[in-house]
């Protein structure tokens, strides 16, 4: 499937096809594989539904959605109102620790506190994700962790060689030059073609690790996948804070990832 109009159409047609997703203010947009959601959406579970039916679709590279959430009367809710819902489905799922709170505004809420996992976060933004009157969520949930001198260079090496998605005979190479790691090469299931992780000055706990990668052509990764899959096979105090999926990665005039710039460039992300 390569043209415009055939990725269009078949993701027209996996939104049909989806019962989670009442596809009638829809509207596919497609070029060269980017995709572009518009319109409107009666809920917020179908604003997260779209997105997926979109991603299953073969050629689609990435999907951008511009959905608006169109809260019926019945389903609105007051900023008191949900701010009350949010809190009580926070205490009430086991898997989100103490000291994350929600807070409302015309049907958007806020989460906030600090956790020590990036499934925790993800477990607070689920645990809101269903309630009536919601129209999006802003996730400001924390991960902290404590810093332990370690010799990186191995525990990463240790951590690829466990790694059931990497072959033995893999190309991927690892390089460590202070607090930037650099993995290089290719792994069969799996989108990164290059990856730099960089030391975000951190007040507390001095750096903590941000992620620049490049996927693969034909691949779609979002970024709290890749976290997750780093949470399963890195130690807490590794798994990047936050990644950003970018088109290249900078090089220098030998072919290798032009680390400066990408600390400049997360300056900037940073002001």
């Amino acid at each position: 499937m390569g043209t415009t109009k055939d990725i269009r159409e078949a993701v027209d047609a996996e939104l049909k096809f989806d019962p989670l997703v009442d596809d009638a203010d829809i509207h596919v947009m497609n070029m060269n594989g980017d995709v572009a959601l518009n319109g409107t959406v009666s809920s917020y579970p179908q604003y997260l539904e779209a997105t997926a039916a979109a991603q299953r679709v073969a050629g689609v590279k990435n999907v951008h959605n511009h959905l608006e959430v169109v809260l019926s009367d019945a389903d609105y809710r007051d900023d008191a109102m949900l701010t009350t819902a949010a809190n009580n489905a926070l205490t009430l799922n086991v898997t989100v620790p103490d000291g994350v709170e929600a807070t409302a505004r015309d049907g958007n809420v806020t989460l906030t506190g600090t956790v020590a996992y990036n499934s925790e976060r993800a477990a607070a933004e689920l645990a809101v994700g269903g309630l009536i009157g919601l129209r999006n969520i802003r996730n400001d949930i924390d991960i902290a962790y404590s810093t332990d001198p370690v010799d990186v260079d191995l525990h990463v090496r240790e951590a690829l060689d466990r790694s059931a998605l990497i072959p033995d005979d893999s190309d991927v190479q690892v390089d460590v030059n202070g607090s930037v790691i650099t993995l290089t090469g290719h792994v069969r299931t799996w989108a990164e073609h290059d990856a730099a992780v960089v030391g975000q000055p951190d007040p507390v706990f001095g750096a903590q690790p941000v992620a620049f990668v490049t996927l693969r052509s034909g691949f779609n990764v979002v970024p709290e996948d890749l976290i997750e899959h780093c949470r399963l096979s890195l130690a807490r105090y590794k798994v990047p804070r936050e990644v950003y999926i970018e088109e290249t990665l900078p090089k220098n005039a030998v072919g290798k990832i032009a680390k400066p710039e990408l600390r400049q460039r997360l300056q900037g992300v940073s002001q």
